[in-house]
């Protein structure tokens, strides 16, 4: 499933070799730990700026209308 999702990524404008993932512990512990430190990194992009975790799941077969619809949501947004 990981490297269909690489794919997806890819196929809407994701720079090559930008999604990671691994089947070895000692990296996989090393991928999470670089995207806990991200939210931090994001947040240094907005000063002052709040951030607000969350998680959803999303049925594989939805998951390209879900990754179509946020990106309309942050451009319209100006999110990013």
């Amino acid at each position: 499933q990981a490297e269909a999702v690489r794919d997806l990524a890819n196929d809407f404008g994701a720079q090559e070799g930008a999604f990671e993932f691994s089947r070895d512990e000692a990296e996989r512990k090393k991928l999470w730990h670089a995207r806990h430190n991200a939210y931090y990194g994001i947040l240094g992009l907005m000063p002052g700026s709040k951030g607000l975790v969350t998680d959803v799941c999303v049925p594989i077969s939805r998951l390209s209308d879900c990754m179509e619809e946020t990106a309309a949501d942050v451009e319209e947004l100006g999110i990013i």
